[in-house]
C-alpha cells in the first residue's frame, strides 16, 4: 500500500483486501494494525526521529477503506503536528508528534 498525494495537499490510501498486514489481525475479521497506521502516515509525512506523543484509535480501519490524512498548519501550533485520519468525513484515528 503505498499512499498518494491527493488534490487538497493531504495524503490519500486506499487499504487493498489483500494487503500482508491483516495477516493474524484478525482471522474473519481482519483490522489493520495500529502500528501499520502509525507507521504509514508517519513515513509519508517524514516525521522521523520525533516523539510520537499521541495516538487514539476511534474506529478501525478495514480492508477497503479509503483513507485521508494531512498535517495541521505549523503557523496554528509549531510544538506539535497534529494529524486526524479519516475515512469519508469520519475520523478513524488522531495522531500527534512533537516538533
Amino acid at each position: 500500500m503505498n499512499p498518494t498525494l491527493g488534490a487538497d495537499g493531504g495524503w490519500e490510501l486506499f487499504v487493498t483486501p489483500d494487503w500482508p498486514g491483516f495477516a493474524g489481525h484478525f482471522p474473519g475479521n481482519p483490522v489493520l494494525p495500529a502500528a501499520e497506521l502509525i507507521e504509514l502516515v508517519g513515513q509519508t509525512l517524514r516525521v522521523g526521529t520525533t516523539e510520537l506523543i499521541l495516538a487514539r484509535f476511534l474506529l478501525p480501519v478495514l480492508p477497503g477503506d479509503h483513507l485521508h490524512w494531512h498535517g495541521n498548519d505549523p503557523k496554528e501550533d509549531q510544538r506539535s503536528l497534529r494529524i486526524q485520519v479519516q475515512r469519508g468525513e469520519t475520523v478513524v484515528a488522531e495522531l500527534r508528534w512533537r516538533r
